[in-house]
């Protein structure tokens, strides 16, 4: 009985040669439609035991990262693409020497077959516990290579991983017929096994390890995981990627050279059966000119994970064929590889760490300062505060410097923002974007007969920076998602104008206070959440509110239904983001942000993230950001220096 449910019609499959590349095969539609997803549901529900199905969503890659000449030409081909005519259109685009600043191994020895080789490739210098991503060429079972004389392909794959700070290991296999099932998953074993030993001495992770298969080298390394969860094995692998692959035999003859012809044999050698009980992440994809068997071979693959309850990362690779999504790897065309780093990086094995808590300088506070402020303690108000720090910044803040106030970055009247740039232009500056705190239902970016919060964008513009200060709506009349809504409407704001007050947009810093820092974190966990790519180079956490527990907290935003606060809960997804994170509290803070501050170190340790933290010795909740741009720099220094720092990588 076929364990996912789904019942398959056989077909012939016809292989087109090529030479080193994939071999694509043209077909008639191989699988009847799946069962209905109501009939599955109501199973379940009448049988606890069964799996609970879900409905992995299929994501649409991004048309316009395909330069338009090279989309242009695919179109014309479509599904009829020809090997020599697409390399054509992507060599041009790598550089004549793909490894001249990497460090390249090449036919390294993993088994006893003249194919058994591979090469390791690794960014310069000295790395440890990199990724690692292992490429497994298509071909048709019986053709392709890892490489190939006078062309990048498939050199551009560890090519590729390498300039993202990964080991890219590109790998040959014994081919078919000589070689049949199970051939590959022996080769795929020794694989894995040879890199698990060795990859260190590269500078790779033997716990993150990926297998990213193309075409038929997809259905190496799925039934390589088909195999290991057959006989009840620890998964070895911290993720699969599978690009235009063969997952599932049915009860016609199916790429004889490898499977043979005894349809018999086909349930035993049939991965799809498997894979589903396989608890290793799972990257799949198809392209929008795939011939139809690729396209039913993933919706094959992604019912039987519905109905079997595994969640699945799906991408509908749009103006691409069999052959471009992987000559465009490495390329200015991300519309692929981005979704796979986003995978990557979601799916990494964590290994705990332990970020060090760095105390801020007290004498970097005046001392006339500093005695006032011990003297005021935890209670120190915005009133007392302001009369502390008030008369060390400049009555005209803004006198050498351009501001432009209020402008409109959404629909919502409080959807403001000002700007304030250096007076003198030049290259494009990092910007610094202020969200203040108030409890969600109060607070200002500036206030009449006050320097607080222009503060804030005063000392960025005179460090070199552009500084941006915002406004937002106010619970409860807007609720949570709105501080999401409005974060995402000023980096969109941000990215398409900030050039012209001479801000790179590749460069925005995200600093929120209290409750500003809240939505700063419920932004970047919104990214995570949906999988998007991160747009700022860096967030400023200032004693903030991160984590949602089992009882209620800010009411008047995250409401008291507690019930909710799994959906609306930062915390897990910021452990997920790469985005460099300075997090703070100050000594004389309440409780709760401390216990919060605490609780996000944790959670970033546990997880394996790296984070810059800061305890602000001398400081209150109000002082910390009131003191910003005045000559007490115990918060700022240490600011300045997580900005050069993540604009230096």
């Amino acid at each position: 009985m076929n364990r996912t449910g789904i019942s398959f019609v056989g077909v012939i499959w016809l292989m087109l040669a090529g030479c080193g590349g994939d071999a694509q095969e043209s077909t008639q539609s191989a699988f009847s439609p799946p069962p209905a997803q109501q009939t599955s549901q109501q199973a379940a529900s009448a049988n606890p035991s069964m799996p609970q199905p879900i409905e992995n969503q299929i994501v649409a890659s991004d048309l316009s990262e395909i330069p338009d000449q090279i989309a242009a030409e695919l179109v014309k081909m479509g599904s009829q693409p020809n090997i020599g005519a697409t390399q054509a259109l992507y060599t041009n685009q790598f550089p004549p020497n793909l490894f001249s600043r990497l460090n390249i191994a090449r036919d390294i020895s993993y088994g006893p077959a003249d194919r058994n080789v591979l090469d390791v490739v690794a960014p310069a210098g000295r790395i440890r516990n990199r990724p690692v991503v292992i490429f497994v060429h298509g071909g048709g079972f019986g053709g392709g290579s890892k490489s190939a004389n006078n062309s990048p392909f498939y050199d551009n794959v560890p090519y590729w991983a390498a300039n993202n700070g990964m080991i890219g290991v590109n790998v040959n296999y014994r081919y078919a017929p000589a070689n049949p099932w199970p051939a590959g998953i022996e080769d795929m074993r020794a694989i894995v096994a040879w890199v698990k030993e060795n990859i260190a001495d590269y500078g790779g992770n033997p716990s993150d390890i990926f297998l990213w298969g193309k075409s038929t080298g997809a259905s190496h390394v799925a039934d390589y995981m088909a195999d290991v969860a057959r006989k009840g094995e620890p998964d070895q692998i911290a993720g699969a990627i599978f690009n235009s692959g063969f997952y599932a035999l049915g009860d016609e003859p199916a790429w004889e050279n490898y499977y043979g012809n005894d349809v018999s044999r086909y349930p035993e050698m049939n991965a799809l059966t498997w894979l589903v009980e396989s608890n290793t992440p799972i990257f799949a994809n198809y392209a929008e000119f795939d011939a139809e068997m690729y396209r039913d071979q993933f919706y094959a693959l992604l019912n039987a994970m519905n109905q079997a309850g595994r969640t699945m990362d799906a991408l509908y690779l749009r103006g691409h064929s069999h052959f471009s999504e992987s000559y465009a790897i490495g390329t200015s065309d991300d519309s692929l590889t981005q979704p796979i780093l986003d995978f990557i990086r979601r799916s990494r094995t964590p290994e705990p760490v332990d970020n060090p808590v760095i105390t801020s300088d007290i004498s970097a506070i005046p001392q006339e300062q500093r005695d006032r402020l011990i003297q005021l303690g935890p209670q120190g108000g915005a009133r007392d505060t302001a009369a502390i720090y008030q008369p060390l910044l400049p009555q005209d803040m803004f006198a050498n410097l351009q501001v432009t106030r209020d402008i409109a970055y959404g629909p919502a009247e409080r959807n403001v923002l000002d700007v304030v740039t250096p007076a003198d232009g030049g290259q494009l500056l990092p910007v610094m974007v202020f969200v203040h705190g108030g409890g969600f239902g109060g607070g200002n970016k500036s206030a009449d007969n006050s320097p607080f919060y222009d503060n804030i964008p005063y000392w960025a513009a005179s460090n070199g920076m552009i500084g941006v200060n915002i406004n937002y709506r106010y619970a409860p009349e807007s609720t949570w998602p709105a501080g999401i809504e409005d974060m995402r409407a000023v980096v969109d704001w941000l990215r398409r104008n900030i050039v012209s007050y001479g801000g790179d947009p590749d460069k925005i810093f995200l600093w929120g206070k209290s409750t500003g820092a809240s939505h700063v974190a419920d932004y970047m966990a919104d990214i995570e959440k949906k999988r998007q790519s991160a747009v700022i180079a860096g967030a400023i956490l200032t004693s903030g509110f991160y984590a949602l527990g089992d009882e209620p907290a800010w009411e008047n935003y995250y409401g008291s239904d507690v019930s909710a606060y799994t959906e609306r809960n930062a915390l897990p997804w910021l452990t997920r983001s790469d985005t460099p994170i300075l997090a703070t509290y100050a000594e004389f803070d309440a409780d709760q942000y401390r216990e919060q501050f605490n609780t996000l170190l944790r959670a970033m340790n546990q997880a394996g993230r790296q984070v810059d933290t800061l305890y602000l010795r001398g400081h209150s909740h109000m002082s910390e950001t009131y003191a910003v741009g005045t000559r007490d720099t115990s918060l700022t220094g240490p600011i300045l220096d997580f900005v050069s720092k993540v604009t230096a990588d």
